[in-house]
């Protein structure tokens, strides 16, 4: 039995999938390791040696599929895979509270599917349903909620489609839910929570999302009260309801609240946390919501970014030192590019996020506290993504500097001074990756703008790569994902991108590339993104090598040669024998490189009289390798 096992995932450039998530483990010689417990079910057994047997059984309303007895041979696997536990299509629920969930949630249930459930409670009780998950086909596939306790069935409700539906009660003590599908599309289905509760009280309210409860009696006269969580807002219901007799029927005497993240506020807390409309969840579309934090004055606003994740490029949160969209801006931040904290040189702080109408994403969840500046000292100022801080001291008049990671450029190499305000000069510098530029050097690194997060759309971004004469340029591909054919990379090293060393596009890492050539020292990336698709770019490094030397090109028939050099920068010179004339160039210097390339093609050698050559050689600018 072999110590290793390798796992080989190979995608093509076109559509994704969610993928796989694959779990293992180390097991001993003579046995097949644990095979897991379903979902739902229960195992029997803890052995896994060979001629060892496994059963499995799944819980109430659960049914078993596939094997229920599994034995280890001694190829070290399992006679059969670990079942599953599939909710069942019909069942009778007695017991006081559970969950109805659709077939095979929250995977999607099949098709024609026709379930019955019925939730069977005390004489004298009745049943409270809350929908925690809805998402069925809409219009064709349903699900039926029935009053059937009395001597006449009740329709409750009928529901379709993905809007999760209100908290139903019924008046009698048994309530019947049927599920339909038809024969085409379907969805994720549907997960509910029932419980039982008396004639005389109110079903259990629970508790809302983001909040809390104050209160756990639900008798007939009873009160209980909400508080949202801090952060979050009541948006509807109310904070208080009472347990009352309505119409003959025992009810709340209003909707419990619910707690919602505001888009915006004036927020004058000593400190609190700001998120953005959805959370927990993802954010909505097309939102524009404007935060204004307000200290005491005399003190600052230190906000903290205990989460950060946006769209790239177009959903963006702006922070400015003050409360006008005119104050001073600090900075603006998207994908998951936000620095650990930033502080206020004032009293106030600005925050606008702005979001367009598609890919929205988990947001930022953002801590605020209101500090007070030391007699002698400016606060810590902080480090910039993909940077570095050097200076550790923030008393009056001390300085600190700051430093990019290889491949970002400081959008401010001014040194930050701690003025006798206790407030530094200038606001802190990102480090960012920039739609191309000039580097000289023995080495370093290229990034796609924005890297690692998604580049921009629309860039037309070129790089000069210039290192020591004589050398070359060698580029080594650490990670590479561009829309396949619409977005690409040209290497070159004439400064043509006509006729491109390599053309690279897709998610295949390339194999590394060598440019440059005698006389020119530098190569030339330009990247090209389109207006639609973006991924995360690449990340490239680069290293100087040398020259390599060029092949023996040969010598024409009928012609002689001076110089039998190939080394990089040689010139080989070639004439005729009398009775014939050259065609093309009469001198090749030798340009080397990766290519190993020639000044100019072997030149031909025809019949005739010497005659002066028209025209002029090519310049040792242009490329050709030897003849094979």
């Amino acid at each position: 039995m072999s110590s290793q096992m390798w796992l080989h995932l190979q995608s093509d450039d076109s559509i994704a999938s969610p993928g796989f998530k694959a779990v293992y483990q180390e097991i001993e010689k003579g046995g097949c390791g644990d095979p897991g417990v379903p979902a739902y079910g229960r195992r029997t057994g803890s052995s896994f040696l060979h001629g060892d047997t496994l059963t499995f059984e799944c819980q109430a309303a659960f049914e078993l599929v596939g094997e229920r007895a599994i034995t280890c041979q001694r190829n070290n696997q399992w006679s059969g895979n670990k079942p599953s536990c599939v909710f069942s299509c019909f069942f009778n629920f007695t017991a006081s509270s559970g969950v109805i969930l659709s077939p095979n949630y929250p995977e999607e249930y099949g098709n024609n599917m026709n379930c019955v459930w019925l939730i069977i409670s005390e004489p004298g009780s009745r049943v409270h349903l809350i929908f925690n998950d809805f998402d069925v086909e809409p219009q064709f596939d349903f699900l039926a909620v029935k009053d059937d306790g009395g001597s006449d069935v009740t329709v409750l409700g009928t529901f379709s489609g993905n809007e999760v539906p209100s908290q139903l009660a019924s008046s009698g003590h048994v309530v019947r839910l049927e599920f339909q599908s038809d024969h085409s599309t379907t969805g994720r289905g549907f997960n509910i929570t029932y419980t039982t509760f008396g004639q005389n009280e109110c079903h259990d309210p629970g508790i809302p999302i983001n909040g809390q409860r104050f209160g756990d009696r639900f008798l007939l006269g009873s009160s209980v009260s909400f508080h949202c969580d801090d952060g979050f807002v009541k948006t509807q219901g109310s904070e208080s309801i009472s347990c009352t007799l309505q119409d003959g029927n025992v009810v709340w005497s209003a909707a419990v609240p619910r707690c919602e993240a505001p888009c915006g506020g004036h927020l004058t807390a000593s400190s609190g946390v700001i998120m953005p409309p959805g959370w927990p969840g993802y954010y909505k579309d097309s939102l524009n919501c404007e935060w204004v934090i307000e200290a005491k004055p005399g003190h600052s606003i230190k906000i903290t970014f205990d989460r950060f994740q946006t769209e790239v490029n177009y959903d963006t949160l702006e922070v400015r030192d003050g409360p006008a969209s005119s104050s001073p801006l600090i900075g603006e931040y998207h994908g998951t590019q936000a620095p650990q904290f930033l502080l206020s040189t004032g009293n106030s702080l600005r925050l606008l996020f702005t979001t367009d109408s598609s890919r929205a994403s988990v947001g930022f969840l953002i801590r605020y506290e209101s500090v007070t500046l030391e007699s002698d000292s400016c606060l810590d100022p902080g480090i910039p993504v993909n940077g570095r801080r050097h200076g550790s001291s923030f008393g009056i008049r001390s300085t600190v500097t700051f430093s990019c990671d290889p491949g970002y450029t400081l959008s401010d190499d001014e040194p930050l001074v701690c003025e006798r305000s206790h407030q530094w000069n200038r606001a802190l510098p990102s480090c960012d990756a920039l739609c191309g530029g000039y580097i000289h050097g023995k080495s370093g690194t290229v990034l796609s703008p924005g890297f690692p997060d998604f580049y921009p759309n629309s860039l037309n971004c070129t790089w000069t790569i210039e290192v020591s004469h004589g050398k070359g340029v060698q580029m080594m591909f650490h990670t590479f994902h561009l829309e396949s054919s619409h977005d690409y990379l040209l290497v070159t090293e004439d400064g043509s991108f006509s006729e491109p060393v390599a053309r690279l596009t897709g998610s295949v890492l390339p194999h590394s590339i060598k440019a440059g050539l005698f006389g020119n020292f530098t190569a030339q990336l330009r990247f090209i993104s389109d207006f639609s698709i973006s991924y995360e770019g690449f990340n490239i490094t680069f290293s100087e090598y040398d020259l390599e030397p060029c092949d023996d090109p040969g010598v024409p028939a009928f012609s002689r040669r001076i110089g039998f050099r190939f080394g990089v920068g040689d010139a080989l010179t070639f004439s005729c024998f009398p009775g014939y004339r050259l065609e093309g160039a009469t001198k090749l210097t030798c340009l080397g490189g990766g290519r190993r390339v020639w000044s100019a093609p072997l030149p031909s050698v025809l019949p005739g009289p010497s005659a002066p050559r028209r025209g002029r050689n090519l310049s040792a600018g242009l490329a050709f390798p030897a003849r094979s």
